[in-house]
């Protein structure tokens, strides 16, 4: 970004099945370690140093791809950078929301 941090592009989009994606075997917590196993090799890049800039583009993601199976790896995922990237985190960008965004925020906000 204009302040020299990595940026780490996230697109989510509405051929993302999250039920599908465990019916084949790849759980919630499996998605989430793989969310570590990226963030730590962009801290590996950067020499473990400084913050990072997130951008979020969702887009592409309809009201009936917000199933529990998604909420909860939002949840696991929010979790899992407090606990170990808190202070990583230089600014984060949600672009191209839905009209559905604040009930969502909402939702995921309180947690």
């Amino acid at each position: 970004d204009m302040e020299g941090r990595p940026v780490i592009y996230r697109r989510f989009h509405d051929g993302t099945r999250w039920s599908e994606l465990v019916k084949l075997g790849v759980s919630v917590q499996m998605m989430a370690r793989y969310n570590a196993w990226f963030l730590e090799g962009v801290l590996e890049s950067v020499g473990h140093k400084g913050q990072w800039t997130i951008i979020c583009d969702i887009g592409g993601i309809a009201l009936r791809s917000c199933d529990s199976t998604m909420m909860n790896f939002i949840h696991q995922l929010g979790a899992l950078d407090a606990a170990h990237y808190p202070e990583r985190l230089g600014k984060c960008f949600i672009i191209n929301a839905p009209s559905f965004m604040p009930w969502f925020w909402r939702a995921i906000s309180s947690w």
